[in-house]
């Protein structure tokens, strides 16, 4: 069975921009070993009972593709989506009866996957067998008489792992070398980093929005928005202004203002709702 990750800065951020906490169960489970440089991990949202007002979810960017299937719509197929790279927060209202499964993959992930231009569904949400319609029927096919999150997981690893051996799209070297130093570091000298890699190059630029969705200086925008997010969490919104050297951001007003963008609320309203007040 899949491995489930303890609370983190995923579940703590997911309640704090929806201001729930007993609505729902949110839980993230690892992808197995063949599939940790594609898949980040896998989560699982469920309400403990059908919402009888509109609550908000928000999905925070992270510089990757997510794929979400709706298990608590009537037709799983038309109720699946696909949730390309953003700059910004993406913002669903939640009715009902809500079970949704999601794969998170990492950075160029689903590019590997699928070979399709990222680039062409930035900030889109579309449905997923519109986008990927013969890796969609396959998934669709090994969950179709599973009924337990773990075990839908454990069947959509497997698959995965088969349709990524047979997948021939590989990401460029120079391309890899970009996204390992971005992820690697908290802080970092762009100039620097652009004199290094030639980011400069048209060519360059154009892989690396084709292989991720967006250009190398926003991946590590959002990168760093997402630096700074895990220390407010960690430091229980304490510790702020040593929290901003270390993320890179010029100062508070900057921080704020970059924050607010991505999470669609001030730090300040994000450390009070994590806190409950």
């Amino acid at each position: 069975m899949p491995k489930k990750i303890k609370p983190s800065e995923t579940g703590s951020a997911f309640k704090a921009a929806a201001h729930v906490d007993d609505a729902f169960t949110f839980n993230k489970y690892l992808p197995s070993e063949a599939l940790r440089g594609f898949v980040d991990y896998y989560w699982h949202l469920k309400t403990t009972s059908p919402l009888l007002s509109p609550v908000g979810h928000t999905i925070l960017p992270d510089g990757s593709f997510t794929i979400m299937f709706n298990f608590g719509e009537d037709d799983l197929i038309s109720g699946s989506k696909i949730l390309g790279t953003s700059r910004q927060c993406y913002k669903n209202i939640l009715l009902g009866r809500v079970d949704v499964l999601a794969i998170k993959f990492t950075p160029g992930g689903f590019f590997c996957l699928s070979g399709i231009n990222a680039s062409d569904f930035f900030g889109k949400l579309e449905n997923f067998d519109s986008v990927a319609g013969r890796i969609a029927k396959i998934i669709f096919e090994c969950i179709s008489e599973c009924r337990i999150p773990e075990e839908r997981i454990m069947k959509i690893d497997e698959t995965l792992q088969t349709l990524f051996k047979k997948s021939n799209v590989v990401i460029p070297e120079i391309i890899k070398s970009v996204m390992n130093y971005l992820v690697s570091k908290n802080r970092f000298d762009y100039k620097k980093l652009s004199e290094i890699y030639n980011l400069g190059s048209k060519n360059v630029y154009r892989q690396f929005k084709k292989c991720i969705g967006v250009s190398p200086r926003e991946l590590a925008v959002i990168l760093r928005f997402q630096h700074a997010m895990r220390g407010l969490i960690e430091k229980d919104g304490n510790e702020i202004t040593d929290l901003i050297y270390e993320s890179g951001y010029y100062d508070q007003p900057h921080f704020i203002h970059e924050f607010k963008l991505f999470m669609g609320m001030t730090p300040g309203e994000f450390v009070a709702r994590m806190r409950g007040i």
